[in-house]
């Protein structure tokens, strides 16, 4: 007589056959010369996380179509160098003009979790002189492109901190740049250029024309050089985007919180820098918060990355990126 003890012990038995033959998403990988990086993959995108060096994302891509920038000397990694500048997409936490250095976060090793399938968590080492814990959440969808960035930051210190979170994300160049200004800005062109002048950054509100700078249904495209490398916005709309030339669409979008205070030096929600057209960054930055001892803020962007075909004229359909952004779940 067949028990029912018989078909859980039948059960036990096949499940303890079936899971190490279980397939996951994420991997152990050696990516740009770099070991111990973590890689989430599905059907059409393939994810690369680094804790090598300040705990960034390495690779983005669909398809094959990576749309981060990477430049392997500025890293030491040909020639054992200095580190001379971060690539990829890197995250940061500010008030960067007011808080020390923060190079032990930026360029130092990371701890990194697999937490599921399509997930990781990377966590920073401390430094005494901010006595601030990082750490940052990845998700990829199983099935698109959508990819869940949360960076958390927590007073591991004695004493009140103003924090906000910032994404430095540097993609390649040659595209057009896409960032909604708002209608009601406070500041006179709807954003602020950063120029340097005689080695000092100033900003300025009553710039000059560029051509390769303009604003169509209240979205500022940058084409090219610029006069001014950065630009900052008070938009409100939470995402902003990039089209390159190889035919991607990089979207992201964040939530913006009406009642509470920015800390980039202009207030700003969002911002652009662009270096000789090689390298464009996309930055949303969180608001300011005030994070008491034990306390902690975070901020998350979700990231999607889209075919759209590179316009020839220069003249991308802002409606249609719109409604592209809209149907970003």
């Amino acid at each position: 007589m067949i028990t029912n003890t018989y078909y859980r012990q039948l059960l036990q038995l096949l499940l303890f056959l079936l899971i190490p033959f279980r397939t996951f998403s994420a991997e152990v990988v050696t990516e740009k010369g770099l070991p111990n990086c973590i890689e989430l993959k599905n059907n059409t995108t393939r994810v690369v996380l680094d804790p090598n060096i300040g705990g960034r994302v390495l690779v983005y891509e669909v398809k094959g179509k990576n749309i981060l920038y990477f430049n392997p000397k500025h890293e030491g990694i040909i020639d054992g160098s200095k580190i001379a500048r971060i690539d990829a997409g890197r995250f940061d936490f500010g008030p960067t003009a007011i808080l020390p250095k923060r190079f032990l976060y930026f360029k130092g090793k990371w701890k990194a979790t697999v937490t599921g399938d399509y997930s990781v968590r990377m966590v920073s080492q401390v430094d005494t002189a901010l006595n601030v814990l990082v750490t940052r959440d990845f998700k990829l969808d199983k099935n698109s492109s959508k990819l869940i960035c949360t960076q958390k930051l927590t007073n591991v210190g004695d004493t009140d901190k103003y924090l906000f979170c910032w994404s430095r994300t540097f993609v390649k160049g040659g595209g057009i740049s896409l960032t909604p200004i708002n209608p009601d800005s406070r500041y006179p062109k709807g954003h602020i250029g950063y120029e340097n002048c005689d080695g000092e950054t100033v900003m300025k509100y009553k710039h000059k024309h560029d051509p390769n700078v303009r604003i169509r249904k209240n979205i500022l495209e940058t084409l090219g050089v610029t006069r001014y490398g950065k630009f900052c916005m008070d938009g409100e709309e939470g995402w902003m985007g990039y089209i390159s030339p190889e035919n991607l669409l990089f979207i992201k979008k964040f939530k913006h919180y009406q009642n509470k205070e920015y800390g980039e030096m202009t207030a700003a929600t969002t911002s652009i820098w662009q270096s000789e057209n090689l390298i464009y960054e996309i930055e949303p930055y969180g608001p300011m918060e005030r994070v008491k001892p034990g306390k902690s803020i975070s901020f998350t962007e979700e990231w999607f990355l889209k075919p759209y075909l590179f316009p020839e004229n220069m003249l991308p359909d802002l409606g249609e990126i719109r409604s592209m952004v809209k149907k970003c779940k």
